[in-house]
């Protein structure tokens, strides 16, 4: 909040050049989705799981997660390729299903954009892959460690006092293990990072077979 505070003051002092305007204007949006992000983590970290199973569409679920970050991936140049059948449904708790796959969406845009990201459902769960540089060997074990920092060296905004980032692949874990749920990372050769969600086997599918689609940042 120091941050943006600091960056807004001196856009309404700037007289200039465009840009530093333009700069300082890019690293108060980082800044502000960097609390928004926070405050949704701490809303997830202290929720209980209340919501019961349901019949969730996955491609409505990933799609409405993805609309939830509103320009964050355009901003990141952040494309989706939504490959799961339209007409898919899974025995699970959708506003845990969403925070997951929210999480690992803005995870990529934050630390894999340029790129593009891949979902797809396997018989027990759901795939999510971005074709980002990837991590290294050593580092694919620390993903989920909260405030774990080595996946910020290549942020385009420098790690601040009390920055929030590298909670949401933490949460989303933890979401999943609430549930019931498995959630591990795996390297993309030759580069590049996979998520695979496993659900509970007693939550189940229900599947026809129909086309996924493809959403492009404007």
């Amino acid at each position: 909040m120091t941050a943006l505070r600091t960056d807004l003051e001196m856009l309404a002092l700037a007289t200039g050049d465009e840009t530093a305007r333009r700069l300082r204007l890019q690293r108060a949006l980082t800044a502000v989705d960097a609390v928004a992000g926070a405050l949704d983590s701490v809303r997830t970290l202290h929720a209980a799981p209340v919501h019961p199973p349901q019949w969730v569409n996955l491609a409505r679920c990933v799609q409405d997660a993805w609309d939830s970050l509103g320009d964050l991936p355009s901003r990141h140049a952040l494309s989706l390729c939504n490959d799961i059948d339209v007409a898919v449904h899974v025995m699970a708790d959708r506003h845990a299903l969403l925070t997951i796959l929210r999480n690992l969406m803005r995870n990529a845009a934050e630390h894999a954009a340029p790129a593009q990201c891949r979902v797809w459902n396997t018989p027990d769960g759901v795939v999510f892959e971005d074709d980002g540089p990837g991590v290294s060997a050593p580092e694919l074990a620390l993903l989920f460690e909260r405030y774990w920092r080595g996946r910020l060296a290549d942020s385009p905004t420098p790690a601040e006092p009390g920055d929030a980032r590298g909670l949401g692949l933490a949460i989303a874990r933890q979401m999943a293990e609430m549930q019931g749920w498995r959630l591990h990372a795996e390297a993309v050769v030759p580069h590049g990072l996979r998520f695979v969600v496993t659900l509970a086997v007693h939550h189940g599918f229900s599947t026809e077979a129909s086309l996924g689609s493809c959403v492009l940042p404007t």
